[in-house]
C-alpha cells in the first residue's frame, strides 16, 4: 500500500513533460480565451454580458499562450530534423493554404464590395496595410509566419549553448529594447506593430520551455515564484500614468506574456491533480482546431458586422447580446470543424508532395563516380 502511495505521489509531480501530455488541451483553453476575448470585444458596452466576458477578457492571454506553445513544438520537430528546407516547407503548408481559403474570399468580400476600394486587396492579403495602417485583421497568422522565419536561427542560438536561459533573457530584453526605441523614435510605426513585437517574448520562451519538456525536467517552484514576482511588477506598471513610449501600455503586454506562460506551466499541474476525462475532451478537440477556429472566428466576426450589426449592435439588450454570443460561438465551432475536415486531404496531400520531394536524389556533379 505504501509503495502504490509513493508511486501517486510521484505521478503527480511537477514536471515540464507536462506540457507535452496536454498540448492539445492547453491549445483548447488558449483559443477559449482568444474567442471570449473578441467576444468581449464586440459586445455592446454597458451590458452584463460586456461585464461578464470583461471579467474573463481583461486576463486573457490566449495569442501569447498560442505561440509559447507553437514554439514549443518547433523545438521538437527542429530537434528531430533541423533541415531548413523541410522545416520551412512544413511550417509555410500546415498554415497557408487553410488560412488562404478563408483570406482571399474574406479579403475580396472586404475591399470589393465591403469598402469599394479594390486597390486594398492586395496590400491587405499580403499585411502590408498591417506595417503601413496598423490594420490588424488575420495579424496573428502574418506575425507567426514571420516568427517562423526566425526560429531556426533562434533555436541555434539559445539551445547550442549550456547557458540557454541567459540567451533567451538576452533575446527577450533585445526584443523590449527594440520595442522601446521604436517608442522613442517612431511611435506611428510601433502603434501598428506592437501587437506583434511585445508577443515575440512569449515565442523565444517557447524555445527554452521545449528544451525543458523535452528532458522532462522538474518543475521548480522558483521559476514559478520569479514568473509571478514579474507578473506583479509590471501589472502595477500598466495601473501607472506611464505615458512615455508607451510604458503602461506594453507593461500590460508583457504582463500577458508573463500570465501565459504561468497557466501553461500551472493547467497541466492542475488538470493531472483533478483529472477530468470530459473536459479534457472537449478542450483536445478544440486545440485539435484551434488555428481553423482562430481564422474563422476573424472572418465570422466581421461578417456578422457587415450582415446584421443592425439587429445585434442597435441596441443595449442583454438578451440581444446572448444571441449573439450563441450565434458567434457556434459560427466559430462548426465552421472551424468544417474548414479542417475539408483541408485535412489536401493538407495531407501537400505534406506528401512535400515528402517526395525532399525523398527525391539530387543529380549533380558529384553524384556520378
Amino acid at each position: 500500500m505504501a509503495n502504490s502511495n509513493v508511486g501517486a505521489d510521484r505521478s503527480l509531480r511537477a514536471s515540464w513533460g507536462s506540457l507535452s501530455d496536454y498540448r492539445e488541451v492547453l491549445f483548447g483553453i488558449a483559443i477559449v480565451g482568444i474567442v471570449v476575448f473578441h467576444l468581449y470585444e464586440s459586445t455592446m458596452r454597458d451590458t452584463l454580458v460586456h461585464s461578464a466576458l470583461g471579467l474573463f477578457a481583461r486576463f486573457s492571454a490566449g495569442v501569447d499562450a498560442f505561440l509559447f506553445l507553437s514554439s514549443m513544438g518547433l523545438y521538437f520537430a527542429f530537434s528531430k530534423n533541423s533541415n531548413l528546407g523541410r522545416f520551412y516547407k512544413r511550417r509555410v503548408l500546415r498554415i497557408l493554404p487553410t488560412f488562404l481559403v478563408v483570406a482571399i474570399p474574406f479579403y475580396a468580400l472586404q475591399d470589393f464590395v465591403q469598402f469599394e476600394d479594390g486597390s486594398r486587396f492586395l496590400p491587405d492579403l499580403f499585411n502590408i496595410s498591417f506595417l503601413t495602417e496598423g490594420y490588424r485583421q488575420f495579424w496573428y497568422i502574418y506575425a507567426i509566419i514571420i516568427f517562423y522565419l526566425f526560429y531556426p536561427l533562434l533555436h541555434r542560438f539559445i539551445d547550442g549553448s549550456d547557458r540557454s536561459f541567459m540567451r533567451m533573457c538576452v533575446v527577450i530584453g533585445c526584443d523590449i529594447a527594440v520595442t522601446v526605441a521604436l517608442g522613442v523614435f517612431n511611435e506611428d510605426f510601433l502603434s501598428n506593430t506592437e501587437l506583434m513585437l511585445t508577443r515575440f517574448p512569449a515565442f523565444v520562451a517557447g524555445i527554452y520551455a521545449g528544451k525543458l519538456v523535452k528532458m522532462r525536467a522538474p518543475m521548480r517552484g522558483c521559476y514559478v515564484l520569479c514568473l509571478v514576482a514579474v507578473a506583479l511588477l509590471l501589472w502595477c506598471m500598466s495601473l501607472a500614468p506611464l505615458t512615455q513610449f508607451g510604458g503602461a501600455n506594453l507593461a500590460r503586454r508583457y504582463f500577458y506574456t508573463c500570465t501565459a506562460v504561468l497557466l501553461c506551466m500551472l493547467v497541466p499541474v492542475i488538470l493531472k491533480a483533478f483529472e477530468c476525462a470530459a473536459d479534457q475532451k472537449a478542450l483536445a478537440f478544440f486545440g485539435r482546431i484551434s488555428l481553423e477556429m482562430y481564422i474563422v472566428n476573424v472572418a465570422s466576426r466581421s461578417l456578422v458586422v457587415w450582415y446584421a450589426g443592425e439587429y445585434f449592435f442597435s441596441g443595449r439588450s442583454n438578451w440581444i447580446q446572448v444571441e449573439y454570443c450563441i450565434v458567434e460561438v457556434l459560427l466559430t465551432i462548426v465552421g472551424a470543424y468544417v474548414l479542417h475536415k475539408a483541408m485535412q486531404p489536401v493538407n495531407s496531400w501537400l505534406m506528401r508532395l512535400a515528402d517526395k520531394a525532399d525523398k527525391k536524389p539530387q543529380i549533380g556533379p558529384g553524384s556520378v563516380r
